[in-house]
């Protein structure tokens, strides 16, 4: 299927909260500013239009829904939408797995479970999960990157105990001690921050996720640009060359 979340319900649900609104509109609109008539098979345009992107109206009659329906939709208005018709919408888009699955996290929003919590809010639990690791470094954190947990080899690699940040994405963005650590510092920031995007669309309504891109908004680096590029990639193993003495 084109969504990679859970099995989608038959129909979603209607009334969402201002902040999926907000989100949800700010989504669509920047995955529609990024095509062009031509990505969609629509003939090349004659002249440059004012606004990059697919006009509201060739969006609405790709996914096959009337303009005002879409119009709603895309304003984050919390109307009823169907799981085919989202599936529709997200082909029309050219979303990739990671994206329809954040689509289908804002149109649908669902609370963690208890057990998928359970290792980020019982620090006993945590500690003693990365103290039975010991071929290599292992740390907990929770899905805003809040380290909560680490063995010593960890601890030795990126100083968790000795620094002032608990946040790894802050530490990525203002410890020029971490920084320097990463050879790739830039791929590793940035995919970092794709992961944090794909948790935020499970947790708009969570003032914590809010205030903590506010804050690294305000770090002065790329984080900005990229996270308002809408990049979003689930947790993945990923390597990373770093220079540690």
């Amino acid at each position: 299927g084109l969504l990679t979340c859970a099995r989608p319900r038959t129909s979603y649900t209607a009334g969402m909260t201002l902040e999926q609104g907000r989100e949800l509109k700010t989504f669509l609109r920047a995955m529609r500013a990024r095509l062009e008539p031509g990505d969609v098979g629509l003939p090349p345009l004659e002249r440059r239009r004012r606004r990059p992107g697919l006009r509201i109206e060739e969006a609405a009659s790709l996914a096959g829904v009337s303009l005002t329906w879409y119009s709603a939709f895309e304003g984050g208005k919390g109307i009823r939408v169907s799981a085919d018709v989202l599936e529709r919408i997200a082909a029309m888009l050219r979303l990739s797995p990671a994206e329809r699955r954040y689509l289908s996290a804002l149109a649908a929003p669902k609370a963690p479970s208890e057990e998928a919590l359970a290792a980020f809010t019982d620090a006993a639990l945590a500690q003693r999960i990365v103290d039975g690791f010991t071929l290599g470094p292992a740390f907990v954190a929770d899905p805003f990157w809040t380290v909560s947990a680490f063995n010593p080899i960890a601890d030795a690699i990126y100083g968790f105990s000795n620094a002032p940040e608990a946040n790894l994405l802050v530490r990525m963005f203002v410890d020029p001690g971490l920084r320097a650590l990463h050879v790739e510092w830039e791929r590793i920031a940035m995919q970092m921050t794709a992961i944090f995007r794909d948790a935020f669309g499970d947790s708009v309504d969570d003032a914590r996720a809010h205030l903590l891109v506010a804050r690294l908004r305000e770090t002065g680096g790329p984080f900005a640009v990229w996270w308002d590029s809408y990049t979003v990639r689930p947790f993945v193993p990923t390597p990373a060359t770093l220079a540690h003495p």
